[in-house]
């Protein structure tokens, strides 16, 4: 069993202090550590001192078992007395770990003996000792089936999605800070799934506007006309008027829209400049590949107090051709699936006809993204692509 780390002394006896470590599954991790003992207290018939052997601090990386033993191997018989064995175990500095799955449930889990528990686990949440949930203030979470224990307070906003759902059953992309609302303005036939990289555009908020609060995510139904749009703007407001609310409303409003979403934001903007409750309020706007028409443009007043900066990628033809219906222009035939039936003949004249634009004349600054995505690649989806383009929000 002997390995590295010792030195053989041929003059004395083969006897030795060892150790081995092995992982969860009994694998040897690294050679035999040992020691073994010198001359140095051979009995001679007088007081001879103890010697004393040991082996240098072992650091264990990983879960697993330390086997320490003492070894006579003498090939003949040769006396020899250990005394005073004694092993020292030093903890890490870590009192206490936890690794979680997506959705919350906690497992490979490490507490140091005689520690007090840290209750406050998945997202900084504290977990109830007796049923396992986390308090979320506005409702209680179960990490082990990854949903809530109650309906959402505010499920009206979300009607496509469970209102017992932990985020929109994608804890990958979302947050939930405290049991009410997801997190930012999708885009036509589009959802909040759309957004997958929401530390990229929190940097670029903060990079552009000094706001790394985006607040809440904004659904709407995503449909290809107008009035959708409209009545998505409106709702928009109220979303903001909610969002200024909260504790940590910090004075800013940062509305990011991605396609039609910009155009939503917009016209939502456009409105806000005229109520006096938003007068006191900082208003920014980032558009992301949004179609540029002369019916979304920022009125003069809204410019005058709307930071706004515009991402385009040259060569995305989603954004080129957003909004471009002639059916619907010209008949009111607006077709999406079973709701075709719904929308003949009421949207009659709301369409845009023609290639949209890139760049907004009136806002601060036109980004043009640096990997452009055409027909065969990832196009229209800057939005999630900020590496293509939040370099150039540095220092503005």
């Amino acid at each position: 069993l002997l390995g590295g780390n010792g030195e053989q002394n041929s003059g004395a006896p083969r006897a030795y202090l060892n150790l081995m470590v092995f992982d969860l599954n009994f694998h040897q991790v690294g050679n035999t550590l040992f020691r073994q003992i010198s001359t140095a207290a051979q009995e001679d018939g007088s007081d001879i001192s103890h010697e004393y052997i040991s082996i240098n601090p072992v650091s264990i990386t990983e879960p697993g078992y330390v086997y320490i033993y003492l070894s006579n191997e003498n090939v003949t018989p040769v006396e020899v007395f250990f005394d005073d064995f004694e092993v020292t175990h030093t903890h890490t500095d870590i009192v206490q770990k936890d690794d979680y799955y997506p959705f919350g449930l906690s497992f490979n889990s490490y507490q140091k003996p005689s520690s007090i528990a840290q209750n406050f686990k998945f997202n900084g949440k504290e977990r109830d000792e007796i049923t396992g949930w986390d308090d979320y203030g506005a409702r209680m979470y179960m990490a082990d089936i990854g949903r809530w224990g109650v309906v959402d307070p505010k499920a009206e906003r979300y009607p496509s999605i469970s209102p017992y759902a932990y985020v929109a059953n994608n804890p990958l992309i979302y947050i939930d800070p405290d049991g009410r609302d997801i997190i930012p303005v999708h885009g036509t036939w589009s959802n909040i799934l759309t957004w997958g990289n929401l530390g990229g555009i929190t940097k670029a908020s903060n990079n552009l506007f000094k706001d790394n609060n985006l607040g809440v995510s904004f659904p709407w139904s995503g449909d290809n006309f107008s009035g959708a749009r409209t009545d998505a703007a409106i709702g928009l407001i109220d979303h903001v008027r909610t969002q200024m609310k909260s504790e940590d409303f910090n004075g800013s409003i940062t509305l990011v829209g991605h396609s039609h979403g910009g155009n939503v934001s917009i016209e939502a903007l456009n409105m806000m400049a005229e109520m006096d409750e938003f007068n006191d309020v900082n208003l920014n706007l980032l558009t992301i590949n949004t179609p540029v028409r002369d019916d979304y443009q920022l009125s003069e007043k809204a410019s005058g107090r709307v930071n706004h900066v515009n991402v385009y990628d040259e060569k995305d033809p989603v954004q080129s051709n957003g909004g471009n219906s002639t059916s619907n222009k010209l008949f009111g035939v607006y077709s999406r699936g079973v709701r075709t039936g719904h929308r003949l003949g009421q949207q009659l004249g709301s369409g845009e006809l023609g290639d949209a634009g890139r760049k907004f004349d009136n806002a601060r600054q036109n980004i043009s993204v640096d990997n452009p995505q055409g027909v065969g690649g990832d196009f229209h989806n800057s939005h999630n692509r900020t590496n293509d383009w939040i370099d150039k929000t540095k220092n503005k």
